[in-house]
């Protein structure tokens, strides 16, 4: 009987013992980079919105510049330049809006990071002297243009959105073992059909606009303006610097030479100067968001609300 009861002892301690090297395989093996969820590192607001449905489930997705902030000139703070360290992926604007980034990036360089930016991605490059430029190797012709807000353009969102997901599903493949059947992918194509409706409607108000141009805080819109048709009056230029009297009193004359219907001012921006035009030029003061929170589809909406009441809609008889 002892005998018996020790023997059944030893087998329960065999059994129990060999329950860790059983599960150590399963363990060991690592999900897929496409499935396993990524940490991911975005400059700006609106690039977060369009890069987080392209991630798998459970990712993480930082922002350096923090909601209500503006881009330029912002200085961000060591601890937030850390995320992008061990980083899976950064994503940027390019075109010379987040230099901070740019230093950290070639000072901190790391093989396992996937950096990308919208420019490089849709293929605009920094304007430069036309004389001295060369065109890229894949003989594709570049933009000569500098001003980065790329992400104003539905169009330039879309191709952004596309290529961003192409290059997610070759640096991190899934279980599935091929590029084109890679979630992704098939993200992208439901989040470039959301971004095809926003592109119909503004096209829509444009084409049934009473006034085509518009007085912004500062020269945000021109990807926009140009995609549909529309003219900027810019209070400041590029890099939202103080506008000067000259230019407030030039904006004055401009919108009752073109007839402009409203100012427009910016959240991140001091709106004194927008309010100061519109009294003197009796106009009323709106309100377009050049950034957001988070949530581009959102962002463009209600843009896109401020722009019809700004631009007005034609007669109809």
């Amino acid at each position: 009987m002892n005998t018996t009861l020790l023997s059944a002892v030893r087998a329960v301690c065999v059994a129990l013992l060999s329950l860790p090297l059983l599960a150590a395989p399963g363990r060991a093996m690592a999900a897929p980079a496409g499935e396993r969820p990524l940490r991911a590192v975005v400059s700006i607001a609106p690039l977060k919105g369009l890069v987080e449905p392209l991630l798998p489930a459970g990712s993480t997705v930082e922002m350096i510049v923090p909601p209500g902030v503006s881009e330029h000139g912002y200085e961000a703070p060591p601890s937030k330049l850390a995320a992008m360290q061990n980083a899976d992926l950064v994503v940027t604007v390019g075109l010379g809006l987040e230099p901070q980034i740019d230093k950290f990036l070639a000072q901190n360089r790391n093989d396992k990071r996937l950096a990308l930016k919208f420019a490089d991605l849709v293929g605009v490059v920094i304007a430069h002297e036309h004389t001295s430029h060369k065109h890229k190797s894949d003989g594709s012709c570049c933009n000569h243009e500098s001003d980065p807000h790329l992400w104003l353009d539905p169009v330039m969102v879309k191709q952004f959105t596309e290529k961003l997901a192409a290059r997610i599903a070759e640096r991190f493949p899934d279980a599935a073992g091929t590029a084109d059947e890679h979630p992704a992918l098939a993200a992208a194509k439901k989040q470039a059909e959301r971004i095809d409706a926003i592109d119909t409607a503004y096209r829509a108000a444009a084409e049934n606009a009473q006034v085509r141009t518009i007085v912004v805080g500062h020269d945000a819109y021109g990807w926009m303006a140009r995609r549909y048709s529309l003219s900027t009056i810019a209070i400041a230029g590029l890099t939202a610097q103080e506008p000067t009297h000259k230019a407030v009193q030039s904006a004055v004359a401009a919108i009752a030479k073109r007839g402009a219907r409203a100012v427009f001012v910016e959240p991140q921006l001091s709106p004194a100067a927008g309010k100061r035009i519109a009294d003197q030029a009796r106009v009323p003061v709106l309100t377009l968001d050049p950034l957001g929170d988070g949530d581009w589809f959102s962002m463009m909406e209600q843009n896109l609300e401020s722009l019809k009441k700004g631009l007005g809609e034609k007669q109809t008889r």
